[in-house]
């Protein structure tokens, strides 16, 4: 090729001395190498003499390369080469925080919706408890039917027997049971009598409105005039309207009844 004088660094191509690009890939002529510099091996990059690293991809001048700038007197063998200084690398940056998103609704129960809970609880446990005293003191002994019209035994003084006897004093027998007898004493006395369905067992049962916890409850016996409760060496007995506490054979107590009806 004929005064091809360049070539060019993307394609290797010859071109003439007065062209300004390459004619095979339009790439722009380099800068003419200076007379004392050196070109790179690696990229073909134009590099100054004193200057004996690439300066485009850090290659080392090649040993002929450096035997040359000695032999011209341009690079003198006591003299330290300058060496380009790498340029520091800035900190890498942290990578940003993820910027904060819209708040979860996190499932759980509104403070009204607790309180207003809270509140039906406390007011259904008040109710219990006065359903609880009422029963004890009105429904316990007054679930019966109506008197006996003052005829003879036990029946005169009771309520009717087909009653179903009062489920708070049901629970305390263990078995369907329908009522007797109900009588209110002096001090706050509360008898009660169930007959049991099944077994016809009649059961006797005292409690008192100071204290509706503390119940007795015993077996009881028809007697010519009224109920007679054995209790281990002293017994109860109800004839007409009074209850007697006997010991040993001794009346030690008394306490009027009146018949609930």
């Amino acid at each position: 090729m004929t005064a091809a004088t360049w070539r060019c660094g993307a394609c290797d191509t010859y071109n003439d001395a007065d062209a300004e690009r390459c004619m095979t890939c339009d790439t722009p002529r380099e800068a003419p190498l200076p007379a004392d510099g050196w070109r790179c091996p690696r990229c073909d990059a134009a590099n100054d003499t004193r200057q004996l690293v690439c300066g485009a991809c850090d290659a080392v001048v090649p040993l002929d390369e450096l035997r040359r700038l000695l032999r011209t007197g341009v690079l003198r063998e006591d003299e330290e080469p300058p060496t380009r200084r790498a340029t520091p690398r800035p900190p890498r940056a942290a990578p940003p925080s993820p910027a904060p998103g819209p708040p979860v609704d996190r499932p759980g129960t509104p403070l009204a919706l607790r309180l207003v809970g809270v509140a039906i609880f406390l007011f259904l446990a008040y109710a219990a408890v006065l359903l609880a005293w009422a029963g004890l003191d009105g429904v316990l002994t007054g679930g019966g039917g109506d008197g006996g019209d003052g005829g003879d035994g036990p029946g005169a003084a009771a309520t009717a027997s087909a009653a179903p006897c009062p489920v708070e004093v049901q629970r305390h027998i263990g078995r369907e049971a329908t009522l007797e007898a109900a009588y209110r004493g002096t001090g706050g006395m509360r008898i009660t009598l169930c007959r049991a369905v099944a077994t016809d067992v009649l059961t006797y049962v005292e409690w008192s409105v100071d204290d509706p916890d503390a119940l007795f409850v015993g077996e009881a016996h028809e007697t010519a005039g009224g109920y007679e409760v054995p209790n281990s060496l002293e017994r109860y007995e109800i004839d007409g309207e009074e209850w007697r506490l006997v010991r040993d054979g001794e009346v030690v107590e008394r306490v009027r009844l009146t018949p609930e009806g």
